[in-house]
């Protein structure tokens, strides 16, 4: 989808669940109280089912309050498959603390999509995001092909310097080709060997070679560069399959 169609999608968007509750009753008592009410509301907020009343009901409160009402809210609906992830952004309104925590719920297979996505939505943890993307694939053992290939996207120079811990697993001692990274993959390879203290931190693959501490995540969206081409896909898990 392109960036103008998902704007359009954006502006057009109706949801179609729920309906919208102007407050939360339970936290009535407290209206007279700004840290009182911010409290419970962003302990109440959790339950409320539909998107257009979480907005509604976050931005009556102060700045920071705000945010964490927000912040809670995704948090407890990212681990629904009910939600999008474009859904769940919608309420972050580009807080990136916020946007965050929805990337890290729809992780999507592909190591260059999630860091194109980091890069696109959560500028200011950008460099957090693609540490968990690096741990992410380095848990799936992947071969030096698909290593050279991932230190060939943005950030490779923070690859380059994160693998060596992967390469003490493997008990190995020089780094794979990485092309223009290797150099930093050396350094820091050589770095780690000499610490006497060093060891393997990585869960053991089980008997089919998977590693049993690996992030599976959600279905994968579609990669699309940031750009004009539009922002990388955030598509939803699947719907759960009928009883």
């Amino acid at each position: 989808m392109s960036l103008a169609a998902l704007l359009l999608a954006a502006c057009a968007y109706v949801p179609t669940f729920g309906t919208a509750e102007p407050a939360i009753p339970a936290c009535a008592p407290y209206a007279a109280n700004v840290e009182l009410l911010s409290s419970c509301i962003n302990r109440e907020i959790v339950n409320v089912l539909d998107i257009r009343a979480v907005s509604a009901i976050c931005s009556t409160l102060p700045t920071e309050a705000e945010k964490e009402c927000r912040r809670q809210w995704v948090w407890s609906a990212s681990m629904s498959p009910q939600w999008e992830g474009v859904d769940l952004l919608k309420v972050c309104v580009g807080e990136d603390e916020c946007e965050f925590m929805v990337l890290e719920s729809r992780v999507p297979d592909s190591y260059p999509e999630a860091v194109a996505r980091c890069d696109y939505w959560v500028k200011t943890f950008a460099e957090d995001c693609v540490r968990h993307a690096v741990n992410r694939l380095v848990s799936t053992y992947p071969d030096d092909a698909t290593l050279k290939e991932a230190a060939a996207q943005p950030h490779g120079e923070l690859l380059a310097g994160l693998i060596p811990s992967y390469l003490i697993c493997q008990k190995r001692t020089t780094c794979p080709d990485l092309g223009a990274m290797t150099s930093v993959c050396t350094d820091s390879l050589n770095q780690l060997l000499s610490d006497s203290n060093a060891h393997c931190t990585m869960e053991p693959p089980d008997e089919n070679g998977n590693s049993t501490g690996a992030d599976q995540g959600f279905a994968p969206g579609t990669h699309a560069p940031p750009g004009p081409q539009g922002p990388p896909e955030l598509g939803g898990p699947p719907a759960p399959a009928m009883p």
